[in-house]
């Protein structure tokens, strides 16, 4: 998923710490030079809008598209 706002490697420390904590979401990768957010997402338990949601409550903009299935 792309990702705006990400400057440096604390906010990718910042993202990969909030998104590791929710049921459902493991592998998280932040990547701020290419503003890219890569994870495996258990669908079952939850969708891209409430990571999207979350990604909003930390301070940075989600983008809508996904970069592909991991």
């Amino acid at each position: 998923m792309k990702v705006s706002g990400m400057h440096c490697e604390g906010y990718n420390q910042s993202i990969q710490k909030s998104l590791s904590k929710v049921d459902g979401v493991r592998n998280v990768q932040a990547d701020f030079r290419n503003e890219e957010v890569r994870m495996h997402l258990d669908e079952s338990k939850l969708d891209l809008e409430k990571i999207r949601s979350i990604i909003r409550k930390i301070g940075f903009i989600p983008g809508v598209e996904q970069i592909g299935n991991q």
